[in-house]
């Protein structure tokens, strides 16, 4: 009976599934622009900051991308994906992130609504600082994405 009740016990710990924590704040980011002849990776890069911050079980992101460009969206965690729909502020674009979350590192892949190619672009996000909110990195933009 102890063997039995020891080998329930284990698979019960291994079927379980534990959720990634992601770090609420500012990150550095990296990314990298869809080739659309190519399909590979090997697009423009760009810079910038994405603050990332959290009400309940949803996760809202800012992205800051050079000196001109800013982006919003709302996310959900499944497991160790933060997945999510983001919208440029000019509105310009729209389209989908999954990101890959690990510790202080969150990587992942884009696509534009407005893509005619099915390539994907990259972002690397790098955890910089916390208790940053978006309005103070930016105050001259002003982003309302319902929360």
């Amino acid at each position: 009976m102890k063997k039995i009740s020891l080998l329930i016990l284990v698979l019960l710990f291994s079927s379980w599934s534990f959720a990634a924590e992601v770090l609420t704040g500012v990150y550095k980011l990296n990314g990298t622009n869809p080739n659309s002849s190519d399909g590979k990776y090997t697009g423009s890069k760009y810079e910038g900051s994405v603050v990332i911050e959290k009400t309940r079980d949803k996760y809202y992101l800012y992205w800051f991308i050079g000196s001109k460009q800013s982006q919003h969206g709302v996310a959900v965690l499944k497991g160790d994906v933060l997945e999510v729909e983001y919208f440029d502020d000019s509105g310009a674009d729209k389209g989908v992130v999954l990101f890959k979350v690990s510790g202080k590192n969150i990587n992942g892949k884009w696509k534009s609504d407005y893509s005619k190619n099915e390539n994907w672009g990259l972002e690397d996000l790098t955890f910089v600082s916390s208790n940053v909110q978006a309005e103070k990195l930016m105050p001259d933009r002003s982003v309302n994405i319902g929360h």
